[in-house]
């Protein structure tokens, strides 16, 4: 009887610790699924935000359909500044004009500054920034995509009698370096022109240089004179 009872009591401890034991083994197996649950969780939600924060910053952003048309598609802004008013804002800014008149229907320009004011004193070398001058003036004439206007630039030398002597061998050679750099700048061959401008006698309007620009003038022909510049008065 006794064994019995010996008997039956290893058995009870051993299937108490069975219990146990199982029961550990299914707290084990409940926390790894959780882990699991929490990291899948964690995963998808990073993964949500990463996409959220990926659309956000991608800086795609829905075209609007017009069929207006578009106000530069229809010609020059309005209250744009013309080529003209272009032209003598930018002598106006950066030489001493002396004399600018337009024609009446805009479409030709004159303006004379003092030959000293472009070149450095009795020498063909430009003054310092007069290069720029010419840039400047050759990207308006062009423009950005092409000239607005088909357009003749003449450049006036002012002498004195025919032109002989130093006086005049240094403005063939003003006149030379200006359509060398002009050229290099793209302003086209057959749309600009050289020329001495010859004084009856000594006076105030000695040692000028006269721009003049004609715009919106028909295509020349090989070998065609220029236009007819406007008047040059004495």
């Amino acid at each position: 009887m006794e064994y019995l009872a010996n008997r039956r009591k290893r058995g009870s401890t051993s299937d108490g610790n069975i219990v146990a034991m199982l029961s550990l083994k299914l707290l084990l197996l409940a926390f790894f699924i959780l882990l699991s649950t929490m990291s899948s969780f964690e995963e998808k939600r990073s993964r949500a935000v990463l996409e959220s924060v990926a659309t956000t910053f991608q800086g795609h952003v829905a075209a609007i359909r017009s069929l207006d048309n578009p106000t530069a598609g229809l010609g020059q802004l309005e209250n744009a500044p013309s080529l003209v008013d272009r032209l003598k804002s930018l002598f106006r800014q950066t030489l001493p004009v002396v004399e600018m008149e337009e024609s009446p229907t805009g479409n030709a320009l004159r303006l004379e500054v003092p030959a000293e004011s472009v070149f450095v004193a009795g020498s063909a070398r430009l003054a310092p920034g007069r290069g720029v001058l010419l840039d400047r003036l050759a990207r308006i004439l062009n423009g950005e995509d092409g000239p607005e206007a088909a357009y003749e630039l003449q450049l006036l030398h002012s002498v004195r009698g025919s032109g002989t002597g130093v006086a005049g061998e240094l403005a063939v050679r003003r006149g030379g370096v200006m359509a060398r750099r002009l050229g290099d700048l793209g302003v086209a061959e057959d749309s600009l022109s050289i020329a001495l401008w010859p004084r009856a006698s000594e006076g105030a309007r000695d040692g000028l240089i006269a721009f003049e620009i004609l715009l919106d003038v028909p295509p020349r022909t090989a070998g065609e004179l220029p236009a007819k510049a406007p008047e040059a008065r004495p």
